[in-house]
């Protein structure tokens, strides 16, 4: 009666493990990061949504915030208007100054410390936006930064694993949206969207096709959840996941 395995028995057996294991393991991490970022970007959503409402208890309704004019300073009335509207309904571990500063680092650095932020490609964002961001390491690790634009539109970037963790890449680790506070278009109602720049880049008003897609109109087609996209490619991802039901699309640029 056989009493073990030989060891030619055993090797096979250690091979064929090996195998299964070199096949399946990838998938089991790529399915692990997606439901991180998914996970992560439901609680930014959640976040954002609870600081209007605490916002509104104490300052009133969104649409009846005070407008602040760049002029003669968006430095100024950017930091008027979060210090009023916005910072004090966030825990706060630290104010990282405005980005890029000698404290960037802090609240925006990838893991390897390169330049932040960076498009869906890898390259980093080619815009203004960020060279004026106020930045905030909050309590539960995760990163925010402030743009306060024209119309009082306030763009919101969320680095969902904070500094120093992956590659703070749009449409990766790092979310925007747009906080709506007042009416200049009748067809735009206040509140938290997705991300727009002006009523022809509103997210929301694009498929999930459209929005992974290489063109719409000029306006949109540099934020588009596309590699090949423009100076700000990435920023629609969010509304990506969002509209197709928070789970991350077979055709996503970003395979984790």
């Amino acid at each position: 009666m056989k009493k073990g395995f030989t060891l030619a028995e055993v090797l096979i057996t250690l091979s064929i493990l090996g195998v299964i294991a070199a096949i399946s393991i990838p998938s089991i991490i790529q399915s692990y990061r997606k439901t991180q970022a998914i996970s992560g970007l439901k609680i930014a959503y959640s976040l954002l949504n609870n600081v209007i409402s605490l916002s509104e208890v104490n300052n009133g309704p969104m649409n009846q915030w005070e407008y602040y004019n760049c002029k003669p300073s968006c430095a100024a009335a950017q930091t008027k208007y979060l210090t009023k509207y916005i910072v004090p309904y966030l825990k706060i571990r630290k104010q990282c100054g405005n980005y890029p500063s000698s404290t960037e680092l802090e609240c925006f650095a990838s893991e390897n410390n390169k330049e932040k932020i960076q498009n869906i490609n890898g390259t980093k964002i080619g815009s203004s936006e960020t060279y004026s961001m106020s930045g905030f390491l909050l309590q539960n690790g995760m990163s925010l930064g402030f743009y306060l634009g024209t119309y009082n539109l306030l763009g919101i970037y969320i680095d969902i694993n904070g500094p120093k963790r992956g590659h703070s890449r749009l449409g990766e680790d790092v979310f925007v949206f747009t906080i709506y506070p007042k009416h200049y278009n009748d067809s735009i109602e206040p509140g938290m969207i997705d991300w727009m720049y002006n009523s022809s880049t509103k997210s929301s008003n694009f498929t999930v096709e459209q929005l992974l897609s290489s063109n719409i109109n000029s306006h949109a087609n540099k934020f588009l959840c596309n590699k090949n996209a423009g100076n700000f490619a990435g920023a629609y991802c969010t509304t990506v996941i969002i509209k197709n039901g928070w789970k991350i699309p077979k055709d996503y640029p970003i395979k984790f």
